[in-house]
This record gives structure tokens, sequence and C-alpha cells, in this order.
């Protein structure tokens, strides 16, 4: 098995769930086609802390085994090449039309019995995986395609009407999405998924009013887990509007120490990205114009970087190619920052906005409601 490094468009949200073994374990995904299924090859693409791999095997007799070694339960795609036209050559083909599944990759085997295509696979093993099929059934997963579409078309275009579109569908499928998550957190309590689905459901900032409630349902032993423990720090952070921002210090891009409250007396978005984050700079451009806008104001944006030390020279070069002036900081440590930590944040890119006093007025704005924002709290 080989594993290298790939540069796609992927989900900047953290995914994993460490397990108690250090070590890592073995795992194996086995498909088994029907007599109509014809391929040659599939890629199991997956991120962990930044750095994108792919695992790959050849289907040999409709059948195919991808084996390797991880310590985590992650988020991941596998890939069918029907034509035998290489990775490289599949992900330029339209998202909507590359035969895709999306499962848990986890220690042990994962089983899948298809017919002629991986995105119809049926797991015949694995209950976490059986639970995310039956929520993907329950939300009408196929409605994803049209976003799918929206957002290669975005990416392609970089018009404010491909944007646009992608937003409001994006924005209308999770308005009719919502009360079917809750359904099945309600539902499912011993279940992995209906705890990543509580997660998803809440966003970055939750009403903890709605979800602690929900959260309480879940079975305790999940709630006790990694990934349980890590959303009940989400639920008990001190970030809400109103309050003062958790102070911090981290190093600039030239090692020197910068604490949050050194910036009193200004407005300061703190914006949560990375290099390696697609989203995130898709953003950047916006920021930058943004910025601009209200240059001479009381007002400066910081960053802080989920980069590591594996990627320090690539967020150097991110700064350094998207125009971003203000100050940078990070620990470089990925997912285990220690602001990230504080601040409850568990996908990129987000922000938090403050006023001069260190008081939280607005979180994850658009670059567009700056101004607005800052005219609002009485920066005229």
């Amino acid at each position: 098995m080989k594993k290298i490094i790939l540069i796609i468009a992927v989900l900047c949200t953290q995914f994993s769930d460490k397990l108690m073994a250090q070590a890592p374990l073995g795992f194996t995904i086995t498909g088994n086609m029907g007599q109509s299924g014809k391929a040659s090859k599939v890629y199991l693409l997956y991120q962990f802390e930044g750095q994108k791999y792919v695992d790959s095997a050849a289907v040999v007799n409709r059948q195919f085994e991808v084996k390797g070694t991880w310590k985590d339960v992650l988020f991941a795609t596998l890939l069918m090449d029907h034509r035998g036209i290489g990775l490289k050559r599949l992900l330029k083909i339209p998202v909507d039309e590359i035969d895709a599944l999306k499962l848990y990759m986890q220690p042990g085997n994962i089983a899948l019995k298809l017919k002629d295509s991986v995105s119809t696979a049926v797991f015949t093993n694995s209950q976490v995986n059986q639970d995310y099929t039956r929520l993907k059934v329950l939300i009408g997963v196929n409605a994803e395609h049209k976003l799918y579409h929206l957002s290669a078309q975005m990416q392609k275009l970089h018009t404010p009407a491909a944007e646009k579109a992608y937003v409001a569908y994006d924005d209308s499928l999770k308005a009719a999405r919502r009360p079917l998550l809750k359904k099945f957190i309600q539902q499912n309590p011993k279940s992995y998924i209906a705890l990543v689905t509580l997660i998803d459901y809440a966003g970055a900032f939750p009403d903890t009013a709605e979800i602690n409630p929900l959260f309480k349902k879940i079975d305790v032993g999940l709630r006790n887990g990694k990934t349980g423990a890590q959303f009940k720090m989400l639920l008990e952070s001190k970030v809400v509007v109103g309050s003062i921002a958790p102070n911090f210090t981290q190093n600039d891009v030239k090692g020197r120490p910068v604490k949050l409250t050194s910036f009193r007396g200004k407005f300061v978005l703190i914006d949560f990205w990375a290099s390696w984050c697609g989203p995130c700079r898709f953003e950047n451009p916006k920021w930058v114009k943004a910025f601009k806008q209200v240059k001479g104001k009381n007002f400066t944006i910081l960053g802080v970087s989920l980069d590591g030390h594996d990627t320090k020279a690539a967020w150097l070069k991110a700064i350094k190619d998207d125009g971003l002036t203000w100050p940078q900081v990070s620990d470089l440590k990925h997912w285990d920052n220690t602001v990230i930590k504080q601040y409850g944040i568990k996908a990129i890119p987000q922000n938090v906005l403050i006023d001069p006093k260190g008081r939280v007025i607005a979180k994850n704005i658009e670059p567009g409601e700056l101004k607005k924002q800052l005219e609002q709290a009485g920066d005229k």
C-alpha cells in the first residue's frame, strides 16, 4: 500500500475520533461486484491533520481489497475507476459524475457488496457505516448531487452568480434536513453516527438550550469518548456574544509571541484557517477586499492557523500568495491547536469578531458583512 499526499478540495472539518490504542491497527475494505460490474481500480481518499492520503487497490475478478494501518476513525471517500483513467484524470470529472462512496474508515474489516457501482454499495458488516447509510436514506442524500454540481460550477466560474446559486441551494438543503437530523439523533441514542450528526446539527456555535438536552440523550459511553468529550468542551465554551473573548498567546510567523489582549482598543476579527483548507483559501481574497474597505478604521484581523510544523512552509507561502497583510499566529499543532480548543472550533473557516473592550459581538460573519458590523458596533 502506498500513501501519497493528495491536494484535493475537502470539507475542512475534524472528523477523526482517536481510539484508546496508541499503535496503528490494521483496516481492510473489501468489495465483491456482481456479474455486470466492471472496473480497474479503487482509491480510498482521507485526510488527517491537514495531509491528504490515498490508498488504492486493483479490481481483480470483480473483487478488491484495500488494506492499511490506522489508529483513528476517519471520514473517507472510496472512488471507483471504471475506465482505467487514473486518479488525476478521475478527479477532473465533475463531482456529480464520479462513482464514489463516503464511509467511516476504522480498524478491522469493512465488507461491501455491489452490483456495478460503488456509490450504491451495501455494507454487509460495520454498524457505524450501516447507521450512516440509514441516515443518508433518511435525509435523501441524492439531493447532494445538485450541490456537488453547483460547487463545481462555483469553483470553475468564480462568479457572484455561481456562488449565490450554491449558497442558496445549500441553505435550503440544510433547512429541509434539520428536522430529519434531529429525528435521527433522538431515535438512535446508542449510535456513533447519532453523535456526529448531533455535532453537525449543532453547528460551530450551538444553541445550548436546544443541544444540551439532545446530547444528554446520547449513550453515556459515546458522550465520554474522545469525540463526545470534545463536543462537550464546545458546549461549555465561554465564547458567546456579549462575553469577553478568552485571551491567548501564540507565536507569529517570526516566532514572536502575540497576545490577543495586545489588540485592546481595536475591533479584531479572529480568523481560523489553514493553508491546506480549500474553503479557507477561497474566502481569503474576499477578506483581503473587505480589509481594504475598512482600512484606516480601528480594526484588524488576527489569523489563527491550524497548520503544523510539516506544513509551516505552505502556511507562509499561503500568507504571501493570498496577500494577507494582517498578523498571523499558530502553535503549528494542526487540530491540537490550543486556541481552537479554547474557542470550541470544530471546522474551518470560522471567525469571531470582538470589540475594543475584548467582548464578542459576532461570530462567523461573511466578508461582505464586515463594514456593516463595524458601523453597527459604533465604529463610524
